[in-house]
This record gives C-alpha cells, sequence and structure tokens, in this order.
C-alpha cells in the first residue's frame, strides 16, 4: 500500500508560501480601493459691487453637497462640505476625494444665506461639479472636470456674484425741491421711461426708473464641453459578472473544506475508519486559510462591485478574483486528510 507522507517542515513551508501569496493577492486590490484621496483643485472667482461708500459685510458662504452618492470630499462635515468667500476673490480650492473606481462624480454648488438681507442682491444659481475619474498607471486618476449652471452652460470656474444695493445720498436731490426743474435741462433727470433718476453712477444705465439700479456682475463667459479622454467606460458605473460567479465558487470550495474537517476519513472500500484505528491527519491550517481566502473574495468583490448599475463581463479586478479561486482551491488540496494505519493495506484518505 501507498501512503502519503510529508514533513512537518514541508507542511509549514507549503503553508507560509500560501499565505503570503493570500496577502499579496487581498493588498493589492484593497489597496486600490482603500489609496490616499485624490486631490482636486477647483477654481472660483466671486464678484462683489459695493456703490454705497460704506463698510459692509462681505463675507458669504456656500456650500458642496454630493449628488447620485458620490463620496464627499475628506474636508466635508456631515453631509456637505462648506467654504466662505470674501470680497473680490479667486483662487482654487483643493480638496480631497476618496474615490475608488472609474465613473463620473457629480456634486451641487449653491449658496448657503442663514440670514437673508434685503439690502443684499445674492446670486441664486446653482452650479454643478462633475469630476471624471479613470484608470491610470499608477491607480485612478483625474481626467476632467466640468463646471455648469441649470441651463447647461460651462465656466471655466465656480462664479459667484454678490452686491450690495445701498446707494449713496445724492448732495444734488435737495436742490430739486426748493427750484424748478426746467424740462430739458441737465438737472432734469425725469426720463421717459420713468419718474426716477436713470441708473446711478458705476452702474450700467439700465437702472428700474427709480433709482436703484446696481451693476450686473460681469458673468464669466461659456465654454465649451472639454473633450471627453479617450479609454473610458462608457456607462459612469459597472459590475462584472465573472466576479460574481468566482466569488460563489470560491465560497462553495471553502465552504466544503471546512465541513469536511469533521468528517471520518474512509478506506479504499468506503468504509470509515474509527478514531482509534488510524492516526488521522486533518490539516486545519490549510482549511482555515481556504475560508480566510473565501472571505477576502466577498469583501473584494462588495468593495469594488455595484450590482445595481450595467453589467459587464469582466473588470479590472477580475483578475484578483481568479487569483483567490485559484489559492482555495490550492489550500483545499493540501488540506486532504492524511491516514497513517498500522496495516499496509490501507489507502490514503479522502
Amino acid at each position: 500500500m501507498r501512503i502519503i507522507r510529508h514533513t512537518l517542515n514541508n507542511r509549514i513551508r507549503g503553508a507560509v508560501l500560501i499565505v503570503l501569496s493570500i496577502l499579496l493577492v487581498g493588498l493589492i486590490p484593497i489597496r486600490n480601493v482603500y489609496a490616499a484621496s485624490h486631490e482636486v483643485e477647483i477654481p472660483y472667482r466671486q464678484t462683489w459691487t459695493n456703490v454705497s461708500g460704506q463698510t459692509v459685510n462681505e463675507s458669504f458662504e456656500y456650500r458642496l453637497t454630493a449628488l447620485n452618492g458620490a463620496p464627499l470630499p475628506d474636508e466635508a462635515t456631515g453631509e456637505f462640505y462648506q467654504f466662505e468667500l470674501k470680497g473680490n476673490d479667486s483662487g482654487v480650492i483643493k480638496l480631497h476625494f476618496p474615490f475608488t473606481k472609474p465613473g463620473y462624480y457629480k456634486y451641487l454648488v449653491s449658496s448657503y444665506i442663514q440670514n437673508r438681507n434685503s439690502d443684499y442682491t445674492y446670486d441664486e444659481r446653482s452650479y454643478e461639479l462633475m469630476i471624471m475619474v479613470t484608470n491610470a498607471e499608477n491607480g485612478l486618476g483625474i481626467s476632467a472636470m466640468t463646471i455648469q449652471d441649470e441651463t447647461l452652460a460651462k465656466y471655466p470656474e465656480l462664479p459667484f456674484s454678490v452686491a450690495y444695493n445701498v446707494k449713496p445720498p445724492d448732495p444734488e436731490a435737495e436742490d430739486d425741491t426748493e427750484e424748478d426743474i426746467t424740462p430739458g435741462t441737465t438737472r432734469d433727470r425725469t426720463g421717459p421711461a420713468g419718474n426716477g433718476r436713470a441708473g446711478a453712477a458705476g452702474g450700467t444705465g439700465a437702472g428700474t426708473g427709480n433709482g436703484t439700479g446696481i451693476p450686473n456682475p460681469e458673468t464669466p463667459a461659456a465654454i465649451e464641453n472639454p473633450q471627453t479622454p479617450l479609454g473610458i467606460f462608457d456607462e459612469p458605473e459597472d459590475w462584472a459578472l465573472l466576479n460574481l460567479i468566482l466569488m460563489i465558487l470560491t465560497i462553495i470550495v471553502a465552504f466544503a473544506d471546512g465541513l469536511l474537517y469533521f468528517t471520518k476519513p474512509t478506506d479504499k472500500y468506503g468504509d470509515e475508519y474509527e478514531d482509534e484505528e488510524v492516526d488521522v491527519k486533518r490539516h486545519g491550517f490549510p482549511r482555515i486559510m481556504a475560508i480566510v481566502a473565501a472571505i477576502m473574495s466577498v469583501i473584494l468583490f462588495f468593495l469594488t462591485e455595484d450590482m445595481t448599475d450595467p453589467m459587464i463581463w469582466v473588470d479590472e479586478y477580475t483578475v484578483w478574483m481568479l487569483i483567490l479561486f485559484i489559492a482555495t482551491a490550492i489550500l483545499t488540496m493540501m488540506s486532504k486528510k492524511e491516514t497513517d494505519p498500522d496495516q499496509d493495506d490501507m489507502e490514503p484518505a479522502t
């Protein structure tokens, strides 16, 4: 009869190699999932208009909120990121987003006004910020970013406009009440379009007919749609069917291997040995590692796949799901029971 024999050192050496392989397989995709957040520079410009000559509050707050389940930046507090701009200010806001896979991520940026003051004119527009994430040589990368308003006009930066409407006193206004005004003279400020003064100095000249017209803040010119980079998914998100199949097969193999640990070995005729008849080596450690590999396969699948998105056959994580399945199968073969009976006609256990 032939009995399979392996020394303890060989078993330990083989198990260590398998453990290192599993760790390598597991850590590489998880490193991509939990990679350092991606820095995104968002340009902005706030236009502030104040013709009153008074010193008034010129700081205004804005909020960035996520759309369609997009991840918020690390700097966010709660369900939004809030920032403040002062006066005529422009620059970039540096935020760090924990993107985990390629796609189009959308955000809404709008003004946040706690106590509205009728002396101010606020920018009521909301802007959609879209960040395009694609695969790069060293993981994920930011390929493009667009800013557009409700009319789908696109801008090179977030444009905010705020104005203070109170006009400075006109020293000539008192004279108008004390002397007659001859129609057609330069003192006559009553135009044919209304009974008030024309647009105040510094304004656009359009006015409102009653002297309360304010300058129209300059609106940034719309820009053309940026060209979509090549080599990205046609759909914003997708999940791989083969990854699901490999995960299920890995679970089945590991579960069966774990159950076989508790069964009794049999001889070549299918009869079970009694515990006192043979010395059974059950090899529990490889079985445990097979179960660990199956657990890692489940974790990796649910971290990288969203089954509510469109389905494809394979993606960049399929190779790691396949390696986890192969590692589980190898560990299952290594965990085959061995018997060392006293009789020479005993067959290796199954």
